[in-house]
């Protein structure tokens, strides 16, 4: 210990003579580590706290947004129903006339209908394509220019679904 910081100590906390000066140095460093475990402890109390509480917050916030990272590595299987083969031609119906690319409902059609073919118009022409409570109205699975119009599409899960 420095014999200044000693003559300090005597002088302040009136020891003087009480104490010899390997006694007071011991005394201060043991104190010193009190006080620096104590900090250290409080310090490892609110580290804790802060990452149980930031783990708890990011559960919470990923489990919010959970379902809009969801990824679809296996493309969905094509449901049955009618058909708009890649070729143009329609199976599974003779409610859809074909002319060109426009095909074009004659009747209401309760049965999703499945378009493999891009570049095409889809008219209801005022009918109906109606379902029982679940599935597709219209499955287009990785079509481009595909337009649909003039339909009502009630009674399915998804109205239109559009993957790609």
């Amino acid at each position: 210990m420095d014999v200044s910081l000693s003559r300090n100590l005597d002088k302040n906390l009136g020891v003087s003579g009480l104490f010899s000066q390997d006694t007071l140095t011991k005394t201060l460093l043991s104190q010193n580590k009190d006080v620096i475990s104590r900090g250290l402890h409080v310090n490892k109390k609110a580290l804790t706290a802060a990452f149980i509480t930031g783990l708890i917050f990011s559960v919470v916030a990923g489990t919010q947004f959970m379902h809009f990272s969801s990824a679809n590595f296996f493309p969905e299987s094509t449901p049955p129903g009618i058909r708009i083969e890649i070729d143009g031609s329609v199976m599974g119906t003779n409610k859809i006339q074909r002319n060109g690319n426009v095909y074009t409902l004659t009747g209401d059609i309760y049965v999703t209908i499945v378009v493999l073919r891009d570049g095409i118009v889809l008219d209801g022409a005022g009918y109906t394509l109606q379902g029982i409570g679940s599935g597709f109205g219209v499955f287009l699975q990785e079509r481009n220019g595909v337009t649909i119009k003039n339909m009502k599409i009630c009674n399915f899960s998804y109205g239109i679904n559009s993957l790609g």
